[in-house]
């Protein structure tokens, strides 16, 4: 059920369609005129919480590492692998690090990829995971050195774990 412009509840379908948003050419998203655009979230980031995500991170990194190094030599736990790429990849969006976000997400869907029988894990997939690790470690060092927080080379591997 849905209510009408006055808040009152609308309960047959021709109503509801009524007061349905509209949207044409000049109005695609059919955003009513009086919305109110909200600014995108910016976190505040504490030194603590800055210092946490990257020690976080680097840890995790190690991990993983090992982890797609011993996956090489016998099939294992790859979900832990799975797991590491999700929880960096929340942490990176919540502190608004878009690019490891992106990057730690591309990752975390070869996974799926592979659950899906869309791709196999196999020593190019750990020589890619294991580079993407590399990056986004070597960013982390960076950022934690105060210099941007871009990943050059991001689109390349974007690429090497799209299949």
């Amino acid at each position: 059920m849905m209510g009408d412009e006055n808040g009152k509840r609308v309960t047959d379908n021709n109503s509801i369609v009524e007061n349905l948003t509209l949207t044409d050419e000049s109005n695609p998203a059919g955003v009513p005129e009086d919305a109110v655009v909200l600014q995108e979230y910016q976190p505040v980031v504490t030194p603590e919480m800055f210092n946490i995500f990257i020690n976080e991170a680097l840890e995790l990194f190690e991990e993983a590492e090992a982890a797609l190094l011993e996956l090489e030599k016998s099939p294992g736990n790859r979900e832990f692998i799975e797991q590491v790429f999700h929880s960096f990849k929340g942490n990176a969006g919540f502190l608004g690090y878009r690019d490891y976000e992106i990057l730690s997400h591309s990752a975390e869907n070869i996974f799926e990829d592979i659950r899906n029988g869309r791709s196999q894990l196999n020593e190019e997939t750990i020589s890619v995971l294991l580079s993407v690790i590399d990056v986004m470690r070597e960013g982390i060092r960076e950022l934690k050195l105060g210099e941007a927080a871009d990943l050059p080379g991001k689109g390349i591997l974007i690429d090497l774990l799209i299949i």
